[in-house]
C-alpha cells in the first residue's frame, strides 16, 4: 500500500468553483435633477467595477449653436464628475459611506490617472481629457527651425488656425484645438462613473450583497447647473440663459453581481457570519476667504479627535460668480469650478505663496514649515504614492512649459481661463497613521498674492472606519 498522502496524489479536486456574472440594468426608485435614489438587489458579490450611467439634455435654446461654433462641455479635469455634489451608500438606515463635494475630491483623484489612459479611453467614457503632449511649430518651412512651442492637452485631435476675424491662420499663436464633436453635450453623449470611484473603499472590497438583510441604496446629490458645464468663448457669450439637466431617460445604475455554485456561496456565508473590513472615509471642512484676504494666515481646527487619521488632502478653489458670466461658476475656463488654484506668482517671494503645517497629538508634522511648491508637490508624492500627472506650470504658475495655443477657444498657459497654476492640490501624510487626541487636527496655513476673488479653502481627512455585518445587519463605527 502506498503511503502517499492523499492530498500529495495527483487527481482532480471534488469542488465546483465555477463563477458567473449577472449584469442587472437598475432604473432609480427616485429622480430629479438634484437627487437619483437606486436600490441595489440582494444577490451574489457586487462587482467593484459596476457603473453609473448619466447624461445631460439642454433645457434652454440650443438651436444653431454647430454652425455658430457655440459648444457647452463638461469640465477638463472632472468630467461627468462635475453634475455630483453629494454620494451616499447606506444598508438600510447605517450611512456606509459619504462624501460631501465629491467632483472636487474627485478632480484630486483625476490627477493620478494616467496621460495614455485620459486620451485612449477616459475623454470618451467620463470626459476627462487633461492628457499632455508636446506641440511642434509646424508653420515653418525649413526642417532645423522645427522646434517645441510648450506641452498642451492632446486629445488626438490636430489644430485648427483662425484668425481674428475667423479665417484660417498659421499663426501658432491663433492655433486652437476642439474636442471630438461627440463630446459636445448639444450632442447628448451617455457618460459613465465608476463605482469604485464614487465609493472609494469598494476598490479594495467587493460587498456580499447576498448576506444582506437589509436594502441597499445609493444617494446621489447633484450640483446645480452652474458647476455642470463649461463653454468656449461664442457659447458664453451668447448663452447665458441655457442649462443642463439630468436627463432621466439615461440615468442607469449596471451593476456586475458575481456568483458562484450554492453550496459555495453558502459555505463561505457559514464561515462568515460574523464579517468585518476596515476601510477610509472622506471627512470634508471649508471655510471661505474673502476676496480683501490678499495675504492671510489662518489656524484652523480640521476635527478628527479620537479618530484614526491618515492624511489630509486640502485645495484652494475660486468662488461662484468670481471670474465667470452668468452662466455660473467657471464657465469660461477649462476646469470649470473644479480648478484647485495656486496664489499669483511675481518676483518676490516666487517659492513662498503657500505655507503649510499641521499639528496634532500636541507635536507639529514638519518641524519647520513647509513653503517651497517642490516640497508641496513631494509630499503629494509621498502620500500618494505616485506623482500627479501635472507640469510645474500647471502646479505652481511657474516656468514656462504650457503652449500659447488655445484648447476650445481657452489659451492653455493662461491663468484665469486655462492651467497655468489651476492644478495645485496639497496633501499632508500623517505619521504612524495616529489616533488624534481630543483637541484634534489643527491646520497652519499662510497664503500670499491671492487674486482679489472670493475663495474657498476645502480639506478632507482620511478616517478609519470599520464595518461589521453580524447576522445579515451592518453596523459602521470609527476605528
Amino acid at each position: 500500500m502506498s503511503g502517499i498522502p492523499d492530498l500529495l496524489k495527483i487527481g482532480s479536486i471534488p469542488s465546483n468553483l465555477a463563477m458567473s456574472v449577472e449584469t442587472g440594468i437598475l432604473d432609480p426608485v427616485v429622480q430629479s435633477d438634484s437627487f437619483i435614489r437606486f436600490n441595489m438587489k440582494r444577490s451574489g458579490f457586487l462587482h467593484s467595477n459596476s457603473k453609473l450611467v448619466l447624461s445631460l439634455a439642454a433645457t434652454g435654446d440650443d438651436a444653431g449653436w454647430e454652425a455658430a461654433n457655440k459648444h457647452w462641455m463638461l469640465p477638463a479635469s472632472v468630467g461627468i464628475g462635475s453634475v455630483i455634489e453629494r454620494v451616499r451608500l447606506l444598508s438600510g438606515n447605517t450611512v456606509i459611506q459619504e462624501t460631501q463635494d465629491w467632483g472636487h475630491l474627485h478632480a484630486y483623484r483625476s490627477q493620478f490617472i494616467s496621460n495614455e489612459n485620459n486620451k485612449e479611453r477616459e475623454q470618451f467614457t467620463t470626459g476627462r481629457i487633461v492628457n499632455m503632449e508636446y506641440d511642434y511649430d509646424d508653420t515653418v518651412t525649413t526642417r532645423s527651425d522645427v522646434k517645441g512651442t510648450g506641452v498642451s492637452v492632446g486629445n488626438g485631435l490636430e489644430y485648427k488656425g483662425f484668425s481674428a476675424t475667423g479665417d484660417y491662420d498659421e499663426n501658432p499663436l491663433l492655433m486652437e484645438k476642439e474636442r471630438h464633436n461627440s463630446q459636445y453635450l448639444e450632442e447628448a453623449p451617455v457618460w459613465q462613473v465608476s463605482l469604485q470611484d464614487l465609493c472609494p473603499f469598494l476598490k479594495s472590497t467587493q460587498l456580499p450583497l447576498f448576506m444582506f438583510e437589509e436594502q441597499l441604496f445609493l444617494e446621489i446629490t447633484f450640483n446645480t447647473n452652474q458647476s455642470r458645464i463649461v463653454g468656449n468663448a461664442a457659447a458664453v457669450a451668447g448663452k447665458a440663459d441655457t442649462t443642463y439637466a439630468i436627463n432621466p431617460v439615461e440615468s442607469k445604475l449596471i451593476i456586475d453581481y458575481i456568483t458562484y455554485p450554492n453550496e459555495t456561496m453558502e459555505a463561505w456565508a457559514d464561515a462568515n457570519q460574523n464579517l468585518s473590513f476596515q476601510y477610509t472615509e472622506y471627512e470634508l471642512s471649508k471655510y471661505s476667504l474673502a476676496s480683501a484676504d490678499r495675504n492671510t494666515a489662518f489656524i484652523r481646527n480640521q476635527g478628527g479627535a479620537g479618530k484614526v487619521v491618515n492624511k489630509l488632502i486640502l485645495m484652494l478653489n475660486r468662488d461662484a460668480n468670481d471670474n465667470t458670466t452668468a452662466d455660473g461658476v467657471g464657465a469660461a475656463t477649462m476646469l470649470g469650478a473644479y480648478g484647485f488654484v495656486h496664489p499669483l506668482q511675481d518676483d518676490a517671494t516666487p517659492q513662498q505663496k503657500v505655507v503649510s503645517n499641521i499639528r496634532y497629538n500636541d507635536e507639529f508634522l514638519f518641524p519647520i514649515d513647509v513653503k517651497n511648491d517642490a516640497y508641496h508637490f513631494n509630499n503629494v508624492l509621498m502620500s500618494e504614492g505616485q506623482p500627479p500627472m501635472v507640469s510645474r506650470q500647471m502646479y505652481t504658475g511657474t516656468g514656462a512649459s504650457l503652449s500659447a495655443r488655445k484648447f476650445e477657444s481657452r489659451t492653455m498657459n493662461n491663468s484665469t481661463a486655462g492651467l497655468n497654476g489651476t492644478l495645485f492640490s496639497q496633501s499632508l501624510k500623517l505619521n504612524k497613521n495616529p489616533r488624534i487626541n481630543q483637541k484634534g487636527i489643527e491646520l497652519y496655513q499662510t497664503y500670499t498674492n491671492l487674486e482679489a476673488v472670493n475663495h474657498t479653502v476645502r480639506c478632507w481627512a482620511e478616517v478609519m472606519k470599520v464595518a461589521q455585518l453580524v447576522d445579515g445587519k451592518l453596523r459602521s463605527t470609527y476605528l
